[in-house]
């Protein structure tokens, strides 16, 4: 048997001569087969008498294997791969196994490439891209001082959506007027993380 898509080598032995069913002559015979298939070689000795046999190569399917994981990413964050469809797999940068975490530091393109064997040892691969974003400079601009009991206005730039540090995700603009009519802010330190689009922080 062999993997769709290999070659096999038949060989011959017991007479001076042969011919195979396929037009050719030899004592070996290399096939490519699309499936199962019967070849018949005939021998004949140096004393003119002949005998035939048969041989069925069987071709066996390949391994349909599949990478499971996200096309994007921020830099420096975790994306989970996981290839499928097969019994080993070995990736294009060497790494073996079916998952894998990646944390890319650069943004682009990225290619993974993973071979997927069976337990034939018959063997496919696929491909998958990764686009890796850079994340958002994100900026907050507004009031760094105030007097006691005046209201600070805080405003976040460089991204689209935001997460203040108190959970509420209203827009940059909208957060500074909400967090004014509704509180003065005390001293002390504000954070906020952001999602831009196309970008997470």
């Amino acid at each position: 048997s062999v993997c769709y898509g290999d070659t096999a080598t038949l060989i011959a032995g017991g007479a001076s001569s042969y011919s195979w069913s396929v037009g050719t002559s030899g004592d070996s015979l290399r096939v490519r087969p699309l499936a199962d298939t019967k070849y018949t070689v005939v021998g004949t000795s140096s004393n003119g008498c002949s005998g035939t046999a048969d041989t069925i190569v069987s071709v066996l399917p390949l391994p349909i294997v599949t990478i499971e994981g996200e096309d994007e990413v921020c830099v420096n964050n975790n994306l989970v791969m996981t290839a499928h469809g097969a019994e080993t797999y070995i990736w294009n940068d060497l790494f073996s196994g079916g998952e894998r975490t990646i944390v890319p530091s650069e943004s682009g393109l990225l290619t993974y490439t993973v071979k997927g064997i069976d337990s034939n040892n018959c063997s496919s691969s696929v491909s998958k891209n990764i686009y890796v974003k850079d994340l958002p400079v994100v900026l907050i601009k507004g009031d760094s001082v105030v007097c006691e009991g005046e209201i600070a206005r805080q405003e976040a730039i460089g991204a689209e959506t935001y997460i203040w540090q108190d959970s509420s995700s209203l827009s940059y603009l909208s957060k500074k007027v909400e967090r004014c009519r509704k509180m003065g802010y005390k001293a002390g330190k504000y954070d906020v993380a952001v999602i831009g689009a196309g970008h997470a922080g």
